[in-house]
C-alpha cells in the first residue's frame, strides 16, 4: 500500500469532522483568506475506494486535462493505455476532460465512449441562448444524450474512482467532488464562463476548474507518487492574435496553461502531450482525428507506461462494460429513429431562430418565406414549444422585410413517433386593407397553420422507413380564403455508415396529396408523387468527387392539373406553376473540399464545403432547363449546430438569362 495514501486515509479519518465544519463555513466574513483551501466532497470514501482498487500496491493516478474539444484526445490515450495493460486506480480531471474521465470511470470502454460521443454531431446538441443564467449555450440535450447511456449514477459508486475539480464563484475556492449526481457534476466540470451556465451544487455556484489550472497534478499527488498526465494544450501558430475575440480566448488560456506547465515541471509525471494543440477549442466536427492523435501520442510513451505497475482490467469492470454494450445498442436504436433526446430538467430559453421554410423536401409546401426571429423556447422531456417574433421576407420574391410571429410545438410520445404543429402570422404593410376598421384581419396579410405526424417503424444501421402525414393551410389574413394541402408519404432511405469512405446514400419518397386552392374543401385535386435521389462516390477519387442524381414527378389522380411548389427544388426561375404533370431530373458532379475549413476568429467556422457542376431538365407546363455551378457549406457558430448554406448560379432557359439562389437551412 502507498505509505502516502495510508497516512492520508488516517488523517482524513481523524479530522473528518473538522474538515466538514471548515467546508461548510462558506459564510466566513474573511472568506477571501480561505481561497487557497479547497472544499472536498466524498474524499474519505474516495480514498477508501482507491486503496481497494490498488490492492496494496502504489496506486496509478491519471490526470486528464481540460482543453475543450481537444480533450477528447483522452479517448485515444485510454485506448492505448488499455492495450498496454494499464487501467488507472483513480482519475483526477476538470473541464472537458471530465466528460471522458467520468464516462471511463462509470465503466465505459474507450471504444464505447467514442461510440457515444460520435453517435451524433455534438455541436448540434448545444443551443445558443441569451445569457439569462450566465451562459450563452444551453446543454440540456447534451446532458440528456449522456443520461440515455448512463442512467442515474453517483460519483461515489463508479467502478473507477473519479474526482472532478471545479471552482466556486461564491467563495473563490476550489471544489473537489467525488460524490454526487453524475450528470450535474459533469455539467459543472465543463461550465466555462460566458459559454455555459454556472451550476448549483449544494451552496456552491460552480464553474469549470480548468480556468485556474489546466493540468491539476497537485490534487493527484496527494494520493500517490505514480501519476500519468494526458494534456490537450492550445498552441495554434496560425491564429490572428490581433483579432479581439481570439485575443480574449488566448488571454484566458495563458494563466491556466502556465499553472499546468509549472506543475508538470514540479512533479514530472509520465507525460502524454497529445498532438492536438492546433485544433480549435470548439472543433467538435474533428473528434475522430482528435482521438486518433491522442492514441498516437500515447503510443510514443509506451516504454514509460509499461514501466508502471498496474492492476489491469478487472472481471468486474469487464462485466460492467458488457452491460453497457447492451444499453448502448438500445439507446442508439432509439435515437436512430427520430434523433430524439430528452431534456432532463425544465428549460426556458430566450433564443433566436432562422427558418427557411421552402427548403428542398421540407414537409412545408405553402410557406415561401425566410424567418429570422427571437423569442422563448421551452423544453422538458420529449416536449418542446416556442413563441417567436421577428422579420421575414419571401424567398424568390421582390417584397421587402415584414414582421412575423411564429409559434410551434412538438412532442415525441414514443421512440418512433413525433407530433408537431406550428402557426405563423405575417404582416405586409403594402397589402394591409384599412378600408374596414372592424376587419380582424386588418393588420395581418396572411397566416399559415401546419400539423404533422412522423412514424418511423424501421431504423437499422444502413436503412430506415419513415411515414409522414401532414396538413397545411395558408389564409388571407387570419380567417380569409384558405389554400391547403394534405400529404401522406412513405420514405425509404439507405446509406453507408456516416463518415465511411463508401459515402453513398439513396432516398425514395412515394406519396399522395390533396390540394385545394379555396376555402371550400373537396377531393377534386388528388395527386401522387415520386422522388428518388442517390449519391455515389466517383471511383478512384478517395471520396473527393461524387455524383448526385435526382428524379421527381407529380401526376394527377383527379383534376386536370397538379402544382409545382418552390420546395420541390428544381433550380429555375419558376417559383410556382400548375400543369398536367410536373417532372424533372437533376444531375451534378460534386467536389468535396474537405481540407478547406476556414474559421474566423474561431467563432464562425465553415466545413463540408462542396462545389458542384449541375444540370436540371424538366417539364413545368413547358420545357425548362438550367445549368450552372453550386456552392454549399455548413456554417457553424463556435462549433454548434450548423446552418446549411446552399447557393447556385445558372443559365435558365425560361428567362433566357442568368439566375441565382441562396438558402440557409437549419
Amino acid at each position: 500500500m502507498s505509505l502516502r495514501l495510508f497516512v492520508f486515509a488516517i488523517f482524513i479519518t481523524l479530522i473528518g469532522l473538522t474538515t466538514v465544519g471548515l467546508c461548510a463555513d462558506s459564510s466566513s466574513p474573511d472568506q477571501i483568506m480561505l481561497a487557497d483551501i479547497p472544499f472536498s466532497y466524498g474524499e474519505e470514501k474516495f480514498v477508501e475506494r482507491v486503496l481497494a482498487h490498488s490492492k496494496g500496491r502504489e496506486p496509478v493516478g491519471l490526470v486528464l486535462s481540460g482543453g475543450s474539444a481537444r480533450a477528447f484526445a483522452h479517448i485515444g490515450v485510454l485506448k492505448k493505455m488499455e492495450e498496454l495493460g494499464i487501467v488507472p486506480d483513480f482519475i483526477i480531471t476538470n473541464s472537458m476532460g471530465s466528460i471522458v474521465g467520468l464516462l471511463y470511470g462509470a465503466g465505459f470502454s474507450p471504444d464505447q465512449i467514442s461510440e457515444i460521443i460520435q453517435s451524433t454531431d455534438i455541436g448540434e446538441l448545444f443551443k445558443v441562448t441569451f445569457p439569462l443564467e450566465g451562459g450563452i449555450i444551453d446543454v440540456g440535450k447534451f446532458s440528456g444524450l449522456l443520461h440515455n447511456y448512463t442512467g442515474d449514477l453517483d460519483l461515489s459508486e463508479l467502478p473507477v474512482p473519479v474526482m472532478v475539480l471545479c471552482e466556486d464563484l461564491k467563495t473563490k475556492r476550489q471544489v473537489r467532488i467525488a460524490e454526487g449526481d453524475f450528470i450535474t457534476v459533469m455539467q459543472a466540470a465543463y461550465a466555462l464562463p460566458v459559454y455555459f451556465n454556472p451550476v448549483e451544487f449544494g451552496e456552491h455556484l460552480l464553474i469549470d476548474g480548468g480556468i485556474t489550472n489546466l493540468v491539476p497534478l497537485d490534487a493527484a499527488y496527494e494520493y500517490t507518487d505514480t501519476v500519468i498526465a494526458s494534456t490537450a494544450f492550445y498552441q495554434n501558430p496560425k491564429l490572428d492574435l490581433r483579432n479581439p475575440v481570439t485575443n480574449i480566448n488566448v488571454a484566458l488560456d495563458i494563466g491556466k496553461s502556465r499553472t499546468g506547465v509549472t506543475q508538470i515541471k514540479k512533479y514530472n509525471p509520465v507525460l502524454i502531450r497529445c498532438n492536438v494543440e492546433s485544433f480549435s477549442f470548439m472543433e467538435f466536427g474533428s473528434l475522430p482525428e482528435i482521438s486518433s492523435a491522442g492514441y498516437q501520442s500515447a503510443a510514443e510513451m509506451s516504454s514509460e507506461l509499461l514501466s508502471l505497475e498496474s492492476g489491469g482490467m478487472s472481471p468486474e469492470l469487464e462485466a460492467v462494460r458488457e452491460a453497457y454494450g447492451i444499453r448502448i445498442k438500445k439507446a442508439e436504436a432509439a435515437y436512430r429513429r427520430l434523433e430524439s433526446i430528452p431534456v432532463l430538467n425544465p428549460s426556458l430559453l430566450f433564443t433566436g431562430e432562422l427558418n427557411y421554410n421552402p427548403a428542398v423536401r421540407s414537409s412545408r409546401y405553402l410557406i415561401e418565406d425566410i424567418h429570422l426571429t427571437g423569442g422563448f423556447d421551452f423544453s422538458y422531456g420529449y416536449f418542446n414549444a416556442g413563441i417567436f417574433a421577428g422579420g421575414g421576407f419571401q424567398a424568390g420574391g421582390a417584397g421587402g422585410l415584414y414582421p412575423v410571429f411564429d409559434t410551434r410545438v412538438s412532442y415525441d410520445p414514443a421512440d418512433s413517433v413525433r407530433l408537431d404543429a406550428s402557426y405563423s402570422i405575417k404582416m405586409n404593410p403594402a397589402s394591409v386593407d384599412f378600408s374596414n376598421p372592424a376587419n380582424p384581419d386588418l393588420f395581418f396579410s396572411s397566416s399559415n397553420a401546419y400539423a404533422g405526424i412522423i412514424y418511423v417503424p424501421v431504423a437499422v444501421e444502413k436503412f430506415c422507413i419513415e411515414m409522414l402525414g401532414s396538413g397545411e393551410a395558408s389564409f388571407a389574413g387570419l380567417t380569409g380564403t384558405a389554400d391547403s394541402v394534405i400529404t401522406a408519404q412513405l420514405k425509404m432511405a439507405a446509406g453507408s455508415n456516416p463518415g465511411s469512405e463508401e459515402n453513398y446514400t439513396a432516398d425514395l419518397f412515394l406519396g399522395g396529396q390533396i390540394s385545394n386552392y379555396s376555402s371550400e374543401f373537396n377531393l377534386d385535386n388528388i395527386s401522387w408523387f415520386a422522388d428518388l435521389d442517390f449519391k455515389l462516390p466517383v471511383p478512384g477519387t478517395a471520396g473527393i468527387l461524387r455524383w448526385d442524381s435526382r428524379g421527381f414527378t407529380r401526376m394527377p389522380v383527379t383534376g386536370d392539373t397538379v402544382r409545382y411548389y418552390l420546395r420541390d427544388g428544381m433550380r429555375t426561375s419558376v417559383t410556382e406553376a400548375e400543369a398536367q404533370n410536373i417532372s424533372f431530373v437533376s444531375t451534378a458532379l460534386i467536389a468535396n473540399l474537405y481540407l478547406f475549413r476556414p474559421a474566423f476568429a474561431e467563432v464562425i467556422m465553415l466545413k463540408e464545403v462542396e462545389l458542384g457542376l449541375f444540370g436540371d431538365f424538366g417539364w413545368l407546363g413547358q420545357t425548362a432547363w438550367s445549368t450552372g455551378l453550386s456552392l454549399s457549406a455548413d456554417l457553424s457558430l463556435i462549433g454548434l449546430k450548423p446552418l446549411r448554406f446552399d447557393s447556385f448560379a445558372a443559365w435558365d432557359s425560361l428567362s433566357s438569362g442568368f439566375i441565382w439562389g441562396i438558402s440557409l437551412t437549419p
